[in-house]
């Protein structure tokens, strides 16, 4: 997998933003590499609902 240069781009300004440090490309890259799978592991793979249930794309049912 690879990022586009615009997302790199924009990781490397967040990482000067929050950790006051500057990275180069390739590092940036596989940082943010990285960052994706932490949260790919650690983020259930179904997504909830405003009404709790799982969404898969309907809408909830009319309640009048």
């Amino acid at each position: 997998m690879r990022l586009s240069k615009q997302a790199v781009k924009e990781f490397q300004a967040l990482y000067l933003k929050h950790i006051g440090k500057k990275i180069d490309f390739q590092t940036a890259e596989a940082e943010g590499l990285k960052l994706i799978r932490l949260v790919s592991l650690t983020q259930p793979r179904t997504m909830k609902n405003e009404y709790g249930n799982e969404d898969n794309g309907q809408d909830a049912p009319d309640t009048n």
